[in-house]
């Protein structure tokens, strides 16, 4: 459109044109018609997306390593407090392991203890599970009850740390200048590492985007998506808009440079924004992203559960691969005390038919073996 106004093949662009530095050396703008920024659309992720990682997302990475850290804190304090106080008996590094175990499943022991700092080293234990307990069930029974959708990320910082998904938009754009020209920081980044990984990423439309959305793990960068949405796409919902946009900038109608248009639609467009009407068209016929999540409680089904079932068949497998083990080294001990018993069976008889054959050598010769020889020989 903008060649178009360069070769004098039309007077005025009437839609909302990105303000842009190169546009405006060929063209002139009239007033701003509106603020419009870039959103990244990705796919909605549905329950079976997270089937895996339901019980885990309850805590973020950094809980779930203090927590790692503070048990085996814990361990480590009571194997010391129980090996070397003068106050307590010494107890095995397997029994004192199975203690933050019972702690952190909620379950009892029993353990007598005399020392302080036993005592200390317990208490301790006990208040850290309790609290991170409650704090873990209360979250996972709620998340599992309404079902809240999880984003694998919220913004292109987040794609650009997990590094699993392209981001594109389509050719020609304004924004590709600012990502293809850019010298450092996150649009340089991401250039490199999420935007050229794949020359597919840039889209030729903005209905390939969409469409590559649900195909690919892809998030589509493009401007104002949330009226996008509701106005081209059959399904909207099975789409999420992040947050945060990108790139805001004013859009304005382009006219040719030095155009008498120019003041004329300037006038026009202030009388419209003071009496409201501007936004008031926006209300009516900009169609609004819809939210389509689902808030309300949902029936447990299997996709939210099946991580936790998926532990009874895992822990079958460990336990007969355990038993395996053992039973393969019982019976090698086994074969171990039967050729130890052979052996000191032979010795025993070839000792006893030693003394089978002493027993009949004449008796001075029998002393002179035992080294006794009588006076005078």
């Amino acid at each position: 459109m903008v060649g178009m106004l360069t070769r004098n093949e039309s007077d005025v662009i009437v839609a909302p044109l990105d303000h842009v530095t190169a546009r405006e050396e060929v063209i002139d703008y009239t007033i701003g018609i509106a603020v419009i920024g870039y959103q990244l659309l990705i796919k909605r992720p549905g329950m079976s997306d997270s089937m895996w990682t339901a019980y885990i997302l309850v805590f973020s990475d950094g809980v779930w390593v203090s927590l790692l850290v503070s048990l085996a804190l814990s361990l480590v304090v009571l194997v010391a407090s129980v090996n070397y106080s003068p106050f307590e008996s010494k107890t095995r590094v397997s029994e004192i392991a199975m203690i933050p175990i019972y702690a952190v499943s909620q379950q009892g022991w029993f353990s007598d203890v005399t020392a302080r700092s036993c005592r200390i080293a317990y208490i301790t234990l006990y208040l850290t599970t309790t609290l991170s307990y409650a704090a873990y069930t209360s979250t996972l029974t709620s998340a599992l009850a309404t079902q809240k959708m999880t984003l694998p990320f919220v913004d292109m910082a987040g794609a650009l740390r997990i590094g699993s998904y392209g981001i594109g938009f389509p050719k020609g754009f304004s924004v590709e200048t600012a990502f293809r020209y850019a010298t450092g920081g996150l649009y340089k980044d991401v250039w490199d590492k999420l935007i050229m990984s794949d020359p597919e990423n840039l889209v030729p439309n903005d209905d390939a985007g969409i469409d590559r959305v649900l195909t690919k793990k892809y998030a589509f960068l493009a401007q104002d998506v949330y009226s996008r949405l509701d106005n081209i796409v059959p399904r909207p919902c099975d789409y999420v808009v992040l947050p945060k946009d990108y790139f805001t900038l004013s859009t304005a109608m382009g006219v040719t440079t030095g155009s008498p248009y120019k003041r004329i639609f300037n006038a026009y467009l202030l009388k419209m924004k003071d009496s409201g009407m501007m936004d008031k068209f926006r209300r009516n016929h900009v169609s609004q992203y819809s939210d389509c999540e689902q808030t309300g409680a949902q029936p447990l089904g299997i996709q939210n559960v099946f991580s936790g079932f998926m532990l009874v068949p895992f822990g079958v497998a460990m336990a007969t691969v355990f038993l395996f083990i053992e039973f393969v080294c019982l019976r090698f001990s086994r074969t171990t005390d039967l050729k130890s018993s052979s052996n000191t069976g032979k010795q025993k008889e070839d000792l006893h038919a030693l003394d089978q054959t002493s027993s009949n050598l004449p008796f001075q010769l029998q002393k002179f073996l035992s080294g006794n020889q009588p006076s005078g020989t």
